[in-house]
């Protein structure tokens, strides 16, 4: 009877986890998916004609502005996490 309640008693957390990955898995897969088809990169230069300040590289979906339309509300998290990313791996490659 004892070993029968510690089986139910990690059998919910486990199901748990399940479900959070799956989620965690359609959201990356769905992100991947928007990054391809509806969002793209947008270099804008600091200064007239990029003579001043480095670049600045942001995710936008096509034909709008950077931060509208809801699907870059929905995936804001993994956005900034790219671009998180992007930062760093152009700091370490600019410092040596």
């Amino acid at each position: 009877m004892q070993q029968r309640s510690l089986v139910h008693r990690f059998a919910a957390p486990r199901a748990i986890r399940r479900s959070l990955l799956l989620v965690a898995g359609t959201y990356l897969l769905a992100y991947a998916t928007a990054r391809l088809t509806v969002f793209h990169a947008v270099e804008r230069y600091r200064g007239a004609d990029g003579k001043s300040g480095p670049r600045h590289d942001l995710i936008a979906m096509r034909d709008r502005p950077p931060g509208e339309g809801w699907p870059y509300r929905l995936f804001l998290p993994l956005i900034r996490v790219e671009d998180g990313a992007a930062r760093v791996l152009r700091d370490l490659q600019s410092n040596p």
